[in-house]
């Protein structure tokens, strides 16, 4: 099982409670959302266990400024705003966990990076802004050795950021 998820002080924690595949090849993790020990899951999601991306190496759970929690949950990540309380639903992502690349926040901005697109969410007014990716554009930037058939799933955190600078200032 996964280590849980908590944020620098200890206030907003995700809870690991399960995995499963619900179809051939897509695995999910089942979280659980905690709140200074409160389980908020069902307030905040209307079930008792969410399901997010599987591959979440590059998973930045909080705002450097601790207002924001970011939850990639499968299919329509969540925003959660510490200071109002309030959920943001993201843009809707079909298939998300084979997708998910990562995220960051930067300024004012949540940045979701995917394997066909970049969502830029301002955190100020909630409008999002989408940047596709072509094929040839994700290979050189975050699988510089897939022409080798070498896929591999790693740390790619700095490289994540750099592609989604390039993209957005293309």
């Amino acid at each position: 099982m996964k280590k849980d998820r908590v944020s620098s002080d200890g206030f907003f924690r995700i809870k690991f409670v399960g995995h499963y595949e619900p179809n051939s090849g897509r695995q999910l993790w089942l979280i659980a959302v905690f709140l200074k020990n409160n389980d908020i899951t069902s307030k905040l999601f209307g079930s008792n266990q969410v399901p997010i991306n599987f591959h979440i190496d590059n998973w930045v759970l909080e705002s450097k400024n601790l207002d924001y929690v970011y939850v990639p949950v499968e299919g329509s990540a969540k925003l959660y705003n510490r200071t109002s309380g309030k959920i943001i639903d993201l843009p809707y992502k079909g298939i998300s966990t084979a997708l998910f690349l990562g995220n960051y926040f930067t300024g004012n901005q949540l940045v979701e990076v995917y394997t066909d697109e970049v969502v830029i969410t301002n955190l100020i007014d909630s409008n999002n802004k989408k940047i596709a990716v072509d094929d040839s554009a994700y290979e050189k930037w975050c699988r510089p050795n897939s022409h080798k058939g070498i896929v591999v799933r790693e740390s790619i955190t700095a490289k994540i950021r750099k592609f989604a600078q390039f993209l957005v200032n293309r």
